[in-house]
């Protein structure tokens, strides 16, 4: 478990965080060229893809059961406070990274693979 308490915590490199299970799923891609107020953001259903070309928009957000392929140019942040956010299966943030952020003491606890940033009060469970 890495808890962080109104800090930050990187993992950079090819990081592994938790065991992969056997299971899923469907596939979705997250792709999104920019880094402007919200054109980064989990939440933006704009962002989500069916396909690795990111031709193919997705009918919605990752579930529960959704494993996750980041391929954007820009590092997508998620905030683990809003309603929208729902834990996929697995996340694999490749090279760009993923940010996770809260302030309600929020928690991850799926299979990450690649860089990762924890900001504000947030526990990693795993």
């Amino acid at each position: 478990m890495i808890k962080i308490q109104s800090g930050k915590v990187k993992f950079h490199g090819n990081t592994k965080i938790g065991a992969s299970s056997a299971g899923p799923s469907n596939l979705m891609y997250f792709y999104s060229p920019t880094n402007d107020y919200d054109g980064n953001k989990w939440f933006k259903t704009g962002n989500w893809w069916s396909d690795v070309n990111h031709s193919v928009p997705a009918t919605g957000l990752p579930i529960v059961t959704t494993d996750v392929v980041i391929i954007a140019p820009v590092a997508p942040i998620a905030d683990l406070d809003l309603i929208t956010w729902v834990q996929p299966h697995t996340i694999n943030t490749g090279t760009v990274g993923m940010n996770f952020t809260s302030v309600l003491s929020g928690n991850v606890s799926c299979d990450i693979t690649g860089p990762v940033s924890f900001s504000g009060s947030v526990t990693f469970n795993k």
